[in-house]
């Protein structure tokens, strides 16, 4: 039987009509596309072979990815395998690649090579966009990209910045979405607003959704999760941070006892850990159990890196006044690597035990060294020389802490506006003296003592009229 036969038998109401045939032929038309896009089916039929081999080559790879992760052999996996399309191209080609994709964009992360992870990440996403790894490592790169840029590692925009936090949190969001009952990604989207765009406020509920999420999990879960205590630990942590920041310090203190108790190993240095209790204590008007908390931590503190903690006993013991061991205490940091702030509890404590002019030698050496908090350098300054009755020069000092701060974080300066009205005040100016107690009330209308600064104007003005 001929082709044409056969098609005649199995159309049973075929006619020679026209619109009969361009029917025909339009069916043809796409019956050969859909032929030709489905070609590479017949082939893939009579590989199974192949796509064997394929299968076996990707989890080869893997498999070597894996031992030269353990030994942080980044560019090493590099060279091997990146980029895929020319070190892989077949798993490219089969669409094998997902994976392999992924681990090369966390160690291209691992090497500072951030915009070539993102763009790794991306393409996971494009064919996955709800995949759960390839959103959290995006967010996590872009997260790392940040610290790097805050650590001058790398070099990012103001407006760079931003973009790259809104991503992440985006990733973060997504990630989160994907898996509400992880503890990891909570904890890092709060990093990201703590450490990095110092919003406390916005972090704290992250780390308190990570801290629930770890303790929601049955015993047989945190063992599975294992891996997620240590970011729990951490989240508890800065936790107690946020709250002592946002004065919350009592809240802070559960915390940071509940830290101490459980991490038993040592995610946060234990230097770390009495710091901050130290600090919450303080915060608490607890200045016995403060020291007793810092004189702990500075038994493991290197006076080089630890300089925090000195400063902070020196505080507390300020607060003690036992002015001779507050003393003794900051100055253990060497001269060189006192940090202004270490400075500003030195020249506090100098002005306790009456060595004034000790105390702005050492705030003048600060202010020579500061770049970003030069106006509270020049604050105790100005408080110096008033307390000496150098109004002028006191007036002086506070200006220019306030044009520091306007430049620096375009807003004015509280305590500079504080001290402007008062020396205008001191120096009879009585109307100047008014319009800086009102442009501190317009900015910070409950700032201390300012009540009682408007009250002597007001006595003043009186006067001036009598």
């Amino acid at each position: 039987m001929s082709n044409a036969q056969a098609k005649i038998i199995h159309t049973p109401h075929f006619n020679s009509g026209l619109a009969e045939k361009q029917e025909d032929s339009q069916e043809n038309f796409v019956d050969n596309e859909v032929q030709e896009g489905a070609a590479f089916l017949e082939d893939l039929a009579g590989q199974a072979q192949v796509q064997e081999q394929l299968r076996l080559r990707q989890k080869s790879c893997m498999a070597e990815m894996a031992l030269l992760r353990q030994e942080n052999s980044w560019e090493q996996i590099l060279d091997m395998f990146y980029p895929l399309e020319d070190k892989a191209p077949e798993l490219v080609a089969s669409e094998l690649d997902m994976e392999l994709r992924m681990e090369l964009a966390f160690v291209l992360g691992q090497v500072n090579r951030f915009d070539e992870a993102v763009r790794e990440y991306e393409v996971c996403l494009q064919v996955q966009p709800d995949n759960y790894f390839a959103n959290s490592g995006l967010a996590y790169t872009l997260y790392n990209s940040l610290y790097a840029a805050q650590n001058r590692e790398i070099l990012l925009t103001p407006d760079g910045k931003k973009h790259r936090a809104e991503k992440a949190h985006k990733h973060f969001e997504k990630a989160q979405e994907i898996r509400p009952e992880g503890v990891t990604n909570y904890y890092r989207q709060g990093m990201l607003y703590k450490n990095l765009q110092n919003k406390p406020a916005l972090g704290l509920p992250l780390f308190a959704r990570a801290v629930t999420n770890w303790r929601g999990y049955s015993p047989q879960q945190q063992k599975a999760r294992h891996q997620e205590h240590k970011n729990y630990i951490k989240a508890l942590y800065n936790l107690g941070s946020c709250r002592l920041k946002l004065n919350q310090a009592q809240m802070a203190l559960k915390n940071i006892q509940e830290c101490i108790q459980e991490d038993q190993k040592h995610y946060i240095s234990a230097v770390n850990k009495y710091f901050a209790l130290g600090k919450v204590c303080y915060s608490l008007g607890e200045f016995s159990q403060a020291r007793e908390a810092l004189e702990f931590a500075a038994t493991m503190a290197d006076v080089k890196d630890g300089d925090y903690v000195y400063e902070m006993l020196g505080r507390v013991l300020l607060s003690l006044e036992e002015n001779e061991k507050a003393l003794e205490a900051v100055r253990k940091v060497p001269f060189k690597l006192r940090k202004p702030y270490v400075r500003w509890t030195e020249a506090d404590i100098l002005v306790a035990v009456g060595q004034t002019q000790e105390a702005v030698q050492v705030l003048t050496h600060a202010l020579n060294k500061d770049r970003r908090s030069r106006h509270k350098t020049l604050i105790r300054l100005c408080r110096i020389h008033f307390g000496q009755k150098d109004y002028q020069q006191s007036l002086q000092q506070a200006r220019e802490a306030d044009d520091f701060h306007r430049q620096t974080f375009n807003s004015p300066d509280a305590d500079a506006l504080f001290w402007q009205s008062a020396c205008h005040l001191h120096l009879n100016e009585v109307e100047q003296a008014r319009q800086k107690a009102q442009d501190l009330s317009d900015f910070s209308p409950g700032y201390p003592f300012l009540k009682k600064l408007v009250k002597a104007i007001e006595k003043a003005e009186q006067k001036h009229k009598l």
